[in-house]
């Protein structure tokens, strides 16, 4: 009975502890200026695309 508790005592500590470990690698980053934000619905163009609207 006492191994069982262990056992059971052990399995609830690395629970536990796992989810520690990973609330502490869920840092989100936060922005510089929290109210430069942006919504689009078209893709961002690329660096080629860009250099061609800017030449045309």
């Amino acid at each position: 009975m006492k191994k069982i508790a262990l056992l059971l005592l052990a399995c609830l500590l690395l629970t536990l502890q796992t989810s520690v470990l990973a609330a502490r690698r869920q840092v989100e980053e936060v922005p510089e200026n929290p109210m430069d934000w942006s919504i689009s619905s078209s893709p961002e163009l690329s660096e080629k695309e860009k250099e061609e609207a800017r030449w045309s």
